[in-house]
């Protein structure tokens, strides 16, 4: 029970400090703002451009959305991948405070490694889905893009607009579009929290009826037990060494910070954070540079005056992002 809380704890503490956190939630407040401030831009220049974004616009929320469905099922499986590494750390620390000597190392290590290939498994889910999603929403949005200017280009034949007003709403509703669909990305962190927070006061409020409050409970126990220089070897293999000038007290382990709730914790905490690291951050950082060199790729090959003017004003958006950070 206390390793469950301590582990809903800790994903709960990643939730906070993480990105799917409280800068989740402010990236939902931000986006649903730029969604409604976008179209009402682009209904007061073209309203003509505005209806057909809002008649395609059903199809690109559907393809994030479908994506966010997956991105909540597969979120609900990774807390209880890593209680289950967590458990057997746990057992493999209290075998080595019981026994006096442990040789099941490589027996432990197996099983927890093992135990963290579920969460492996389900982080590339995640990244594939997460990549998945962005492809078919963007390229529904250029699809989407592709019409308005077609239409737009009857509407500036007809003198019915102009082609100021029609390249505003354009960009209007087209960062409309993109603020719905991160806003839908970040109502991630809303599920995420709710789980979390779902395990961790359903353990909480759950009522204990093992405890035994009947008889005699001492007041004070005090002991130390120290090993030195402790030589062992089995008889059937005396000339392999197991022990050797062994030193090591057991009381070690009664320490809070030595505790086998705290290292199983420390355990889990770094494998959150390699999961952290080479799962969700690597990958969005594979995509955005990917994304950055096709784009210019194709703009030079397209006008490259326009690309090179585009690519002077890349640092200006880069100190703006850092400063955003």
């Amino acid at each position: 029970m206390t390793l469950r809380i301590e582990n809903a704890l800790l994903w709960l503490e990643k939730w906070q400090k993480g990105h799917t956190g409280w800068f989740g939630v402010g990236n939902y407040i931000h986006n649903m703002a730029t969604f409604f401030s976008g179209l009402a831009i682009g209904f007061i220049n073209c309203w003509q451009i505005a209806l057909i974004t809002l008649a395609t616009g059903p199809f690109i929320v559907a393809a994030g959305g479908i994506s966010n469905i997956f991105l909540h099922r597969l979120a609900e499986n990774i807390p209880d991948a890593y209680a289950k590494a967590a458990s057997v750390a746990e057992q493999a620390i209290s075998y080595i405070r019981t026994l006096y000597a442990f040789t099941n190392e490589t027996l432990a290590k197996y099983s927890y490694a093992t135990s963290l290939q579920a969460t492996l498994r389900y982080g590339i889910l995640i990244s594939l889905v997460q990549g998945l999603g962005l492809g078919f929403t963007y390229g529904l949005a250029i699809c989407s893009c592709a019409l308005q200017l077609y239409v737009g280009r009857f509407l500036v034949q007809h003198n019915k607009a102009h082609g100021g007003e029609i390249v505003t709403a354009l960009f209007a509703i087209i960062l409309s579009g993109l603020g719905l669909n991160q806003a839908a990305t970040n109502f991630y962190s809303f599920e995420q929290g709710r789980i979390v927070a779902y395990r961790l006061y359903e353990m909480i409020s759950r009522s204990s009826s093992t405890v035994d409050h009947d008889g005699n409970t001492l007041d004070f126990v005090q002991g130390n037990i120290e090993f030195r220089n402790v030589y062992f070897s089995y008889l059937s293999r005396p000339e392999i060494p197991i022990l050797t000038m062994l030193r090591n007290e057991v009381g070690w382990f009664d320490e809070e910070e030595n505790s086998a709730n705290t290292l199983t914790m420390r355990l889990s905490n770094d494998a959150t954070f390699v999961r952290a690291a080479f799962s969700n951050r690597l990958s969005i950082f594979i995509q955005d540079f990917a994304a950055i060199i096709v784009a210019f790729l194709i703009g030079m090959l397209l006008q490259w005056r326009l690309a090179l003017m585009a690519l002077a004003t890349l640092p200006i958006l880069t100190l703006s992002a850092i400063a955003q950070v």
